[in-house]
């Protein structure tokens, strides 16, 4: 009775036991392509949905939500960032090829006591 009814919705030729593996594998691309497809629709009806937004009020409700993330970000701060040194006080501190002043003495090495 079960068979009967299996082969009356689909014939035993194209059961996926009687199928060549490359059918196999297409059968299996397809049912992933249509899962796939079927996860990207939307759950409810169109009509279920709520109206859109009117632009104005959408412009309105964007300018206060980044304006309280901003405040946010703001208030979570302590103390503002020190800004970076400029690029050319960076590189020359940082140049290995620069020769120390001779009068100048590096302040982590001791020097001659002055007298």
């Amino acid at each position: 009775m079960l068979l009967e009814l299996l082969t009356a919705r689909t014939p035993v030729a194209e059961w996926p036991t009687q199928m060549t593996a490359k059918q196999k594998a297409e059968r299996a691309r397809e049912l992933t392509r249509a899962r796939a497809a079927a996860a990207d629709r939307p759950a409810a009806p169109l009509s279920v949905l709520p109206p859109p937004a009117e632009p104005a009020e959408l412009a309105t409700a964007t300018r206060r939500a980044v304006t309280a993330d901003r405040r946010r970000r703001r208030d979570a701060v302590s103390t503002p960032p020190t800004p970076p040194p400029l690029l050319g006080e960076a590189l020359r501190a940082r140049s290995l090829f620069l020769l120390p002043d001779e009068d100048e003495a590096p302040a982590d090495e001791p020097g001659p006591e002055p007298t």
